[in-house]
């Protein structure tokens, strides 16, 4: 299911996922890809800390399910399946980080993960503000526009552009908008 809600969500489609990335330089990049130059907004970038959400999501579910034994370390090529088998079908109110089994370019080159909750009717923000999750470190780092313009050109000198983090002819054309954006402010 994991693996078709990344396609879905690849393709426009609205989920429950929310793209992350284990690649600061490919978030900045997402952050200016939005970026609209008039109103000259902060970006935000998020870090989360995988291992402690997922320790916690983890005993979570074993706090539930007596059967559960599961560690970070076991669920390495099976958390889809974990997802599916006791995430989801329980709606436990938990947050999951997970990359499909079958990596697509696009994510690959975007070094790319998905934080889902699973709880269809609970909002990720909801679920990290929730006093469970409060031993997990969320850092919010807010990016000044005055720094927009620079941080996009030392990410065209390290070749993160569109062209790079797609890789196909969406990505070239998401380069090209993305260039004139910035040199046309």
């Amino acid at each position: 299911m994991l693996e078709w809600l990344a396609v879905m969500q690849h393709y426009g489609v609205p989920t429950r996922l929310l793209d992350f990335t284990t690649s600061p330089y490919a978030a900045l990049y997402f952050g200016l890809e939005t970026y609209n130059i008039v109103q000259r907004p902060k970006i935000s970038l998020y870090c989360i800390n995988y291992s402690q959400l997922m320790d916690v999501s983890l005993k979570l579910i074993s706090d539930e399910d007596n059967d559960f034994n599961e560690t970070r370390s076991s669920i390495i090529g099976k958390k889809d399946q974990i997802f599916e088998d006791t995430v989801d079908r329980f709606n436990r109110g938990i947050l999951w980080v997970t990359e499909p089994q079958r990596l697509n370019k696009r994510i690959d080159r975007q070094a790319g993960c998905f934080l889902v909750p699973g709880d269809k009717g609970t909002g990720i923000e909801e679920l990290l503000n929730d006093e469970k999750y409060s031993t997990v470190h969320v850092i919010k780092y807010e990016i000044s526009d005055k720094l927009i313009e620079g941080i996009f050109t030392l990410l065209r000198k390290m070749n993160i552009s569109g062209k790079s983090i797609y890789g196909d002819l969406t990505g070239l054309a998401k380069s090209i908008s993305l260039d004139l954006k910035v040199y046309a402010a």
